[in-house]
């Protein structure tokens, strides 16, 4: 993502009460909506949560719709 130009922070996701692992994520400041869905998909994720500054954070589903 830094070829790109891309500013990235690492980041861990997990749980409240510890049962599942922590999962990493990556922030990726100012990629745009549909390279956010295409890097998700690459990845195999289910879906990216996607926001603007000023704006709510949105769950973006990264697979096709059937």
């Amino acid at each position: 993502m830094k070829r790109r130009g891309y500013t990235t922070f690492p980041g861990e996701g997990s749980g409240d009460d510890g049962q599942w692992p922590p999962e990493r994520s990556l922030l990726i400041l100012g990629i745009l909506r549909d390279d956010a869905i295409r890097l998700g998909r690459d990845f195999g994720q289910r879906a990216v949560v996607y926001g603007e500054q000023g704006g709510r954070a949105l769950l973006l589903p990264c697979s096709p719709p059937r």
